[in-house]
């Protein structure tokens, strides 16, 4: 078997085991670098998008400065930064001023950093340490590609699997709960055991407000925000599509979409980078939304929104179960 093949096998098998999708990068990594005829020094670190930010998720050997100092990286700063802002590869023998982020008695070296990038979406950084001086071969250069591209899919495989997760754990939940409150809450807190960084479930009023019922994870967001589901500006956000439309809102990228502009700021600042609402339908009628925050940008796949709004379903089908809990007039399904 020839060794790119070899090397491949054993790399995708880490990503598909049964562990937390940090343990099984860390060991990923510590895999790619034990391959001596790639050329690498034994050090490397991975990061993943999280917000204008990499988070440093893995590393192997990585100078203590380092580990403080790359924790929380923002795009186009330092050489991985901008790898992570541009999703273009970078080989260099050695580094330069473009090397931000120094401490005393650094020692010289080169990089090999890669983006974990499928189509035009940047999920994180692979960063590599040559010898000073060292050039790959072409051979090297498209193995890490090839281990960048595994890194990009097991990312996207882990958001989709969380989400069916939930939906499993969801199903036991509505048996459970012996009322509204108490599922909505557990619902919530399912999603955010499972990686999302806020959920909560907002009843749509007959004067166009969304009241939030209950909530897990950073709830103090709702704390300040207004939400409507009308043709406000504050009822452009998911939320108040979903209610109004009827259909799954998903916005991949907080930053830069202008209908999130009265929450933008607050956002940021809870670390939200993607959102996604779900509309809870009972019968024919809409009674509120599932909200969904991820802390990762370009969150929110087809496969992992499918799977949400199937616990929308479930949701909605789960409120039947608890008539005698007074509720305003909820919203008529769209014309």
């Amino acid at each position: 078997m020839p060794k790119r093949t070899q090397i491949t096998l054993q790399l995708s098998r880490i990503l598909l085991k049964e562990a937390p999708l940090q343990a099984r990068l860390q060991e990923f990594l510590k895999a790619l670098l034990e391959v001596p005829w790639l050329g690498l020094q034994a050090r490397g670190a991975i990061f993943l998008k999280q917000g204008e930010s990499l988070r440093l998720v893995a590393e192997y050997r990585l100078d203590e400065p380092l580990k403080t100092s790359c924790a929380l990286l923002p795009l186009g700063r330092c050489l991985c930064g901008r790898v992570g802002l541009t999703g273009e590869p970078l080989w260099s023998p050695e580094v330069d001023e473009a090397h931000e982020i120094t401490y005393p008695g650094m020692p010289p070296h080169g990089h090999a950093i890669l983006p974990l990038k499928l189509g035009e979406r940047v999920l994180g950084v692979l960063n590599l340490y040559l010898e000073p001086g060292a050039r790959l071969s072409r051979t090297a250069k498209a193995m890490l590609e090839m281990a960048a591209g595994l890194l990009a899919l097991a990312v996207l495989r882990e958001r989709a699997e969380r989400a069916a997760r939930v939906l499993h754990r969801a199903s036991q939940v509505a048996l459970e709960a012996q009322d509204e409150a108490e599922y909505f809450q557990r619902l919530c807190a399912l999603l955010v055991e499972e990686g999302y960084a806020l959920a909560w479930v907002g009843e749509a009023l007959p004067d166009g407000r969304v009241r939030p019922l209950e909530g897990a994870g950073a709830v103090g967001y709702l704390e300040e925000v207004v939400v409507r589901h009308d043709e406000t500006p504050e009822g452009q956000g998911p939320t108040g599509r979903a209610i109004r439309l009827g259909e799954p809102q998903v916005l991949r990228n907080l930053g830069g979409d202008p209908s999130y502009e009265p929450w933008r700021l607050r956002a940021q600042r809870f670390g939200f980078a993607s959102s996604a609402a779900f509309p809870l339908w009972i019968g024919k009628r809409i009674f509120g939304s599932l909200n969904v925050y991820a802390p990762e940008p370009d969150a929110f796949d087809p496969e992992e929104v499918a799977l949400l709004q199937d616990l929308a379903h479930m949701a909605g089908k789960a409120l039947e179960r608890f008539p005698s809990v007074p509720r305003p007039r909820p919203t008529s399904s769209p014309s």
